[in-house]
């Protein structure tokens, strides 16, 4: 900072108010600056100016985000909103492994991150309990985790499920499949109580042989429809718990010719932003990504501003997309 400031012939304050916008400076000033940090290839280190700012202005996200299309939009809406606020992120995959986790969070505590976005795994206790030890500004999202003392914003999944199970009921099914994500996981959890709601409240009893684990992932997702349809009695409808799982089920009932809806009718959680481009279109809960990554985004600045403010749990509603892959006609009311 010493040699950009002679070669623009201004003092390093004056070279410090250009890097961090705290101050304006005079055109000609400011083209000088610019000019010799050009011709000198000056980079600011930001770990300098972490500990002498005491803040790093860096958000880590730790989320299953490479193998989970949703995350990946998620994680987007994320950066572009803390980015508003003058706030990169440092994004580390979890692979919702609870030993992946722990070490991700313990490097983005190393790396001085002011805060920290976590969709916690199944097991996720640990890697909750490290951000809490050194005081490290947390918001949880995605999956609601009660027993934590932390702030939290997710998507209501109970109640859509239901809803989306008891549409296929009315619609004549009585054996239905179930792809379920990876057990353990809150939302899987939550997803397959609307399941077997939707159940109860027609009376009908629920054949435990029809819910597959797909894993939360693509292929789990195909294995699971396979393993469905290759039974004596085959299902006449399909529920997907997530989008990953729901790819690999559309690849595999593809390849198996298997016709949507006129073979298995089939219903989704997770909306694709391509998912009425499909035919038929994707009956689909839709969650809203962007209200979440808002919600998320205020709970953790708050924290980081306010250490002391009451911990906020906060669920938002989703919407289903009424398609015709359940086996409706196009734009009928959904109940």
């Amino acid at each position: 900072m010493a040699d950009v400031a002679r070669a623009a012939g201004v003092s390093t304050a004056t070279v410090s108010h250009y890097l961090n916008k705290t101050r304006r400076l005079l055109p000609d000033t400011e083209s000088r600056v610019r000019a010799a940090i050009e011709e000198l290839d000056y980079i600011l280190d930001p770990a300098g100016r972490t500990l002498r700012a005491g803040s790093s202005n860096v958000i880590g996200l730790a989320m299953s985000a490479v193998s989970n299309p949703y995350f990946s939009a998620l994680a987007q809406e994320l950066e572009s909103l803390l980015s508003e606020h003058g706030k990169s992120i440092l994004l580390m995959d979890t692979h919702d492994n609870a030993e992946r986790e722990q070490q991700v969070v313990q490097e983005l505590i190393a790396r001085r991150v002011d805060g920290l976005v976590l969709a916690p795994s199944a097991s996720a206790d640990q890697a909750v309990r490290l951000a809490d030890r050194y005081r490290i500004p947390l918001t949880l999202v995605d999956r609601f985790e009660p027993e934590h003392e932390c702030d939290q914003a997710a998507v209501k999944s109970s109640d859509a499920l239901a809803v989306l199970t008891g549409h296929l009921i009315e619609l004549g099914h009585t054996r239905i499949g179930m792809i379920t994500g990876e057990r353990g996981l809150p939302t899987t959890e939550e997803r397959i109580d609307g399941f077997l709601a939707a159940h109860r409240k027609a009376g009908l009893e629920v054949d435990e042989r029809l819910m597959i684990s797909g894993l939360s992932t693509r292929a789990g997702g195909y294995a699971a429809a396979d393993q469905l349809l290759r039974r004596r009695t085959k299902p006449t409808a399909l529920v997907s718990g997530n989008n990953a799982m729901t790819i690999g089920t559309l690849r595999l009932l593809k390849e198996r010719g298997v016709r949507v809806p006129a073979d298995v009718a089939f219903v989704c959680f997770d909306d694709f932003e391509w998912a009425d481009l499909f035919e038929p279109g994707l009956t689909a809960v839709a969650q809203p990504i962007r209200s979440l990554a808002e919600t998320t985004v205020d709970l953790l600045l708050t924290r980081i501003a306010d250490d002391t403010a009451a911990v906020r749990r906060i669920q938002l509603e989703p919407m289903i997309m009424h398609r015709t892959s359940c086996g409706c006609l196009p734009n009928t009311p959904l109940d």
